[in-house]
């Protein structure tokens, strides 16, 4: 997939991968869009031009251009490829 930057494999079934926030989810927060139940991932951090936050809180609201660095299952991540 285009949209992934960095790809490191945790085990067969778990990776950490950095890509390119999927195009829905800019304007919304984490807990608006339920990351962690409905696609089971956990976004560790989010980088923004030069900046990264690292482990950002709940209310953190996304924007066009924002690279994420997920943890899940290779199959979760997958998902994020059709968003």
């Amino acid at each position: 997939n285009g949209d992934i930057l960095n790809y490191i494999e945790l085990s067969e079934e778990y990776s950490m991968v950095e890509q390119l926030l999927p195009r829905t989810w800019a304007g919304s927060s984490i807990v608006a869009l339920d990351i962690r139940a409905k696609y089971n991932l956990t976004i560790i951090a989010v980088r923004r031009g030069e900046d990264m936050t690292i482990s950002p809180g709940r209310d953190f609201t996304f924007q066009t251009g924002d690279c994420l660095v997920v943890l899940g299952r290779n199959s979760d991540i997958r998902r994020l490829e059709h968003l």
